[in-house]
């Protein structure tokens, strides 16, 4: 509200009072002493420090792990007593890391330690697909496509109850599944 005083002056002063107290001389006065200036900067400089050190640790944490910490690993997959000819298994992690995986050839695989995985406990997936001989519709509805059949039970795929646990040594991992 203002003052009676303010309100029946002419236009002109209300517009030249106005303007002083607004001055930039006026508002480039310090309002803060030296020391709530320092104090006030280095809690800027205390939060934004903390706010670096937590975005650094949260990205640290979603890298991959070097080729040093990475295993070779090898071994066999059976399907019935039988080599698996053709597949592909995928250890994916159980607590951190990320997935890697390799194709079945002849019953053997093998990931080399710039692509392996890093010591911990894996979820197992193994597949082999093969044709059945017969044709679908595509999904498209302009032609057909070719209909494939997955060798191996859903129970060491898609819905596995396979784990393994890797060591820093590495080592051979053999799979022998059952189609019962």
């Amino acid at each position: 509200m203002l003052s009676k005083r303010f309100r029946n002056r002419p236009i002109q002063q209300k517009t030249e009072l106005l303007r002083r107290r607004s001055s930039p001389q006026r508002l480039g006065q310090a309002r803060y002493s030296n020391e709530e200036k320092e104090t006030a900067m280095s809690k800027s400089l205390l939060f934004f420090g903390g706010l670096f050190l937590l975005v650094a640790a949260f990205s640290a944490g979603c890298s991959t792990a070097p080729p040093s910490d990475r295993l070779e690993i090898e071994g066999s997959v059976t399907l019935d007593g039988a080599p698996l000819q053709t597949g592909a298994i995928t250890f994916i992690p159980l607590y951190q890391g990320q997935a890697v995986g390799t194709t079945i050839d002849a019953g053997k695989y093998k990931i080399d330690s710039q692509e392996g995985p890093i010591p911990g406990e894996y979820k197992v997936e193994i597949d082999s697909t093969h044709p059945t001989g017969k044709t679908t519709q595509d999904s498209l509805g302009n032609g057909t496509d070719e209909e494939y059949v997955n060798l191996v039970p859903a129970k060491y795929n898609r819905k596995s109850t396979l784990t393994v646990l890797f060591q820093r040594d590495g080592g051979d991992s053999n799979f022998a599944l059952s189609s019962k």
